[in-house]
């Protein structure tokens, strides 16, 4: 059995390296930040801002880092396909916890409400395409 000492000095040790961790934590989080904000201002001015063509590996990071090409498109689309492809997942889950009603319910308006929310983004990702031109 544990006396009472013993059972506040574990609960003491359990919190002094729980405030090491967050001072540690808490450090990493501030030189995290001061290293993205210079890695940012080096990066941009230095690589995405200069002038001239790169070739090869670094161009294609250039272009990146510059949105010359946007992925959101096919990114949606891949969205589109994994959230319908689960919701008929759940749907067959219903199913076998014998509760048809939610089987029906979420194989019928599941794909359908999937559908126009994302349709709902790719209308704003069309209209900044057609307004690029």
């Amino acid at each position: 059995m544990y006396d009472f000492q013993s059972l506040v000095s574990s609960a003491n040790s359990l919190i002094s390296v729980a405030d090491g961790r967050a001072n540690f934590v808490t450090n990493w989080l501030i030189v995290g930040s001061v290293l993205s904000v210079v890695a940012a201002i080096l990066l941009f001015f230095l690589f995405v801002n200069k002038k001239g063509a790169v070739k090869g590996f670094w161009g294609k990071v250039k272009d990146f880092l510059s949105f010359k090409d946007m992925y959101i498109e096919s990114l949606l689309k891949m969205f589109y396909i994994g959230s319908t492809v689960y919701i008929i997942f759940t749907a067959v889950a219903s199913a076998v916890y014998a509760d048809f009603q939610s089987f029906f319910f979420e194989l019928l308006l599941g794909p359908i409400v999937i559908r126009l929310a994302y349709e709902f983004a790719m209308v704003f990702v069309k209209m900044w395409k057609n307004s690029e031109k």
